[in-house]
């Protein structure tokens, strides 16, 4: 599931809820529960394959996304684009990893409902809403405790 290909004058918004919408085909896709136990062996205990994984297929994915978080945040330095980056992910890697557990809190009919479209919209229109926040200022504050 390839990326889009994107006209000159496509909307970043549009290009981030696009990437989100693959990533999401993706992680919504079915999966061999021995392929999942190696790939979450690998997180744990890397191996040479994963370097090869990360450079094949995680760094162009993240280099597409960075350059569609820079386009719209560009006065935001590269590691808070990582950051905002890697919370997109993280929110599509969740339905991935956390299947039964949601299954288990919604109920598996709940959760076949939940289709690529409907998360898109949702982590997009969540991203763009935290990104607009007027509270977001594109630097993490120094104290974990301090509130914004």
């Amino acid at each position: 599931m390839p990326f889009p290909a994107w006209s000159a004058d496509t909307p970043a918004e549009q290009k981030l809820r696009d990437f989100i919408r693959v990533v999401a085909e993706r992680m919504l896709q079915p999966l061999r529960v021995s392929a999942i136990k190696v790939v979450m062996r690998e997180m744990v205990d890397p191996t040479i394959a994963f370097t090869e994984v990360v450079r094949e297929y995680i760094a162009p994915m993240a280099a597409v996304l960075r350059g569609i978080l820079s386009e719209m945040l560009p006065n935001v330095p590269d590691e808070r684009i990582y950051l905002i980056g890697n919370s997109i992910v993280g929110q599509c890697l969740f339905y991935r990893q956390n299947r039964p557990v949601i299954e288990q809190l919604m109920g598996k009919e709940a959760m076949d409902r939940i289709t690529p479209d409907l998360l898109a919209n949702h982590i997009a229109g969540f991203t763009l809403a935290a990104l607009a926040n007027p509270k977001f200022s594109g630097e993490p504050k120094a104290n974990v405790g301090e509130q914004p």
